[in-house]
């Protein structure tokens, strides 16, 4: 039997112009076999912007997610913040 492991997302964006991006995303992950409908479930929000002219952009995001990898395992809870740089040629 083939593994197969799937992602879905759903999200809602507000552009506030000069590349400033709001977002709020419902994120679903599954893996094929696992006797669990949703290995992973949960909310983020990100804020995108530039720090330095247009090329180098900072993204900040915080969430809260509900994993459960095993139907042995009870649910759990767990908040996840980050912060990237990307710079764009």
């Amino acid at each position: 039997q083939p593994h197969v492991d799937w992602t879905s997302s759903l999200g809602a964006y507000q552009s506030f112009g000069q590349q400033r991006l709001l977002s709020l995303e419902l994120l679903v992950n599954g893996i094929q076999g696992s006797g669990v409908l949703f290995a992973d479930q949960g909310l983020q929000v990100k804020w995108e912007q530039p720090v330095y002219r247009n090329w180098l952009l900072l993204e900040l995001l915080a969430g809260h997610f509900w994993p459960r990898p095993d139907v042995l395992l009870a649910r759990d809870s767990v908040w996840a913040l980050g912060a990237r740089l990307q710079m764009r040629f």
